[in-house]
């Protein structure tokens, strides 16, 4: 039982996943800063104000994100590959996205 004002609900997957890429987020950050990759603050600033920027992006393509060999998205070839998508869209009235996706697939492999 808690006095405190909100909502206690079950977590659930999207809940669990959403935390987990906070953490490792934060592991990364913190590893990046012991390891002397920033001078200042304002460069670390700088970094995360250009991420921020990626993922409002990345979470606009709504219909291909890009995963590397290790299954970490790609953002900068998911953005590529979302632009290549609304481009075929623009310029094709018989647009198929399971065959520009399998198409993308077949080319990397």
């Amino acid at each position: 039982m808690s006095n405190k004002k909100g909502t206690a609900f079950r977590p659930s997957n999207s809940d669990k996943q959403e935390m987990a890429g906070r953490t490792h987020q934060n592991a990364d950050i913190l590893m990046a800063i012991e390891s002397g990759r920033f001078s200042s603050l304002d460069e670390l600033k700088a970094m995360l104000q250009s991420e921020a920027t990626l993922m409002q992006a990345l979470m606009k393509c709504d219909d291909v994100w890009f995963t590397d060999k290790n299954s970490c998205i790609d953002i900068n070839h998911s953005l590529a590959l979302q632009k290549q998508a609304d481009e075929a869209k623009k310029s094709s009235v018989a647009f198929d996205l399971g065959t520009f996706l399998g198409d993308i697939n077949a080319s990397i492999k």
